[in-house]
C-alpha cells in the first residue's frame, strides 16, 4: 500500500471528503450529476495533511476521468516540448559561452 493510499484511508481525508461533499450539495461541480461522486485534488500541498477544502473539487466519475485525460495530454505535450528544447543543438554563441566556464 502506498503512502497516498494510506492517506486516503485516514480520518483526516474522510472528514475533509465528507465536508467537501456536503459543501457541494452531493453533486458534481461541473455537470451537477449526483451519481458516483469523487473528490478530486485540484491542488496538492507539500503534505496531504495540509489539504484544505479549497484544494478539492467534487466530480462525478465521468468528469473526473475527463479531467485526468486532459491533464495527461497537457503533461505529454509539456514533456515533448521540454525534450525537444533540450535535444536541439547549441548555437555557436552558446557553445562559446559554455566553453568559458
Amino acid at each position: 500500500m502506498t503512502a497516498y493510499e494510506r492517506y486516503l484511508e485516514s480520518d483526516h481525508w474522510r472528514c475533509l471528503r465528507k465536508a467537501k461533499l456536503e459543501f457541494a450539495g452531493y453533486a458534481c461541480n461541473r455537470c451537477r450529476s449526483m451519481i458516483d461522486l469523487h473528490v478530486h485534488h485540484v491542488y496538492y500541498r507539500r503534505s496531504w495533511y495540509q489539504c484544505q477544502l479549497c484544494d478539492l473539487e467534487v466530480l462525478c466519475k465521468t468528469c473526473h476521468e475527463r479531467v485526468h485525460r486532459i491533464n495527461s495530454k497537457k503533461m505529454e505535450k509539456a514533456r515533448y516540448r521540454n525534450a525537444k528544447a533540450f535535444s536541439r543543438y547549441f548555437r555557436r554563441e552558446d557553445r562559446n559561452v559554455c566553453a568559458r566556464y
